[in-house]
């Protein structure tokens, strides 16, 4: 298996993905829908998926991707932003002809990306960091990406290897995210999305196994808030968590403590500084965000 390290690139921080219309899965159109036989003819568009990490406390995490896809709405449907919402993830995961007759999908088709399979570090991915994953092009509306984890995922803690289990109920390791318009960064060129791989609340322990239930969120960031700032002292190893009612997000900050949580809602948030090695956690309320821009705080200093 391939190990990638991330070429990483300080730009509000994400992996970009592009994509390529190769491999196809065929797809059944959805019934009693007119608007099916009316095919999408306008010009092709370059699409980009970027991915960041929301992290946790362990050294390294490797991710075993195996493969990208992006589902493509071929129809006249671009002004229903939630067409297809009802269309269920497990179509076109199993291939036995009776299945698929059974579950097909019911619009659309998948397109396989142009990527490179292998152990992705994405808690490398943090604080405006990003790479390119994939690329190509693509004729129609963009409605979900679907990528295909391996069976080779791995965490490092305190400079030893753990083995990630993945958790699914499907037959194949597959990842799906639904994505609307407030999810798609677009023009009349190309499309742009972003996923956040929450770490911090995907890696689940029980004793001393522990099990990946992947959590993503898209986003882009002229469409999403950010917070950033700097906590000091280093030897405090602080993870920053943002929330409120609707909304959760977490940072570790860089060796000289920044940090930037990005893909936020627009609204107020409480910011937690969860210090380590006996420093005392320190709680900001009220911190405003608007949509587009970032929120910078004061320096936080933990103390013990």
């Amino acid at each position: 298996m391939q190990k990638i390290l991330p070429t990483v690139l300080l730009i509000a921080g994400c992996i970009a993905i592009s994509c390529n219309k190769s491999a196809v899965e065929s797809s059944s159109r959805q019934k009693n829908d007119p608007e099916n036989s009316a095919q999408f003819t306008d010009p092709s568009k370059n699409l980009s998926i970027y991915l960041t990490d929301a992290p946790t406390r362990f050294d390294a995490v490797y991710i075993d991707i195996a493969a990208v896809e992006a589902k493509i709405d071929t129809g006249m449907h671009q002004n229903d932003d939630h067409f297809g919402d009802s269309d269920q993830d497990e179509d076109n995961d199993s291939k036995t002809p009776a299945d698929s007759a059974r579950n097909h999908d019911s619009y659309g088709k998948w397109v396989a990306l142009n990527f490179t399979p292998g152990l992705y570090d994405v808690l490398a991915l943090r604080n405006g960091l990003d790479t390119l994953l994939a690329s190509g092009t693509v004729n129609g509306t963009v409605r979900k990406i679907r990528i295909t984890l391996g069976e080779k995922s791995y965490l490092v803690k305190d400079s030893t290897e753990r083995p990630l289990t993945v958790v699914t109920t499907r037959k194949n390791s597959y990842l799906y995210v639904n994505l609307h318009r407030d999810n798609r960064q677009e023009d009349s060129t190309k499309v742009a999305v972003w996923i956040d791989f929450d770490l911090g609340r995907s890696i689940i322990r029980r004793g001393n196994q522990y099990f990946l239930l992947p959590v993503l969120k898209p986003f882009f960031d002229s469409n999403s808030a950010q917070i950033e700032g700097v906590v000091k002292p280093g030897a405090a190893a602080a993870l920053i968590k943002a929330y409120n009612a609707t909304d959760t997000a977490t940072a570790l900050p860089n060796r000289n403590g920044y940090f930037k949580i990005r893909g936020l809602k627009e609204g107020t948030y409480s910011v937690l500084f969860d210090g380590s090695n006996e420093y005392k956690d320190t709680l900001v309320n009220d911190v405003a965000t608007v949509r587009g821009k970032a929120t910078t705080l004061p320096e936080i200093t933990l103390v013990q």
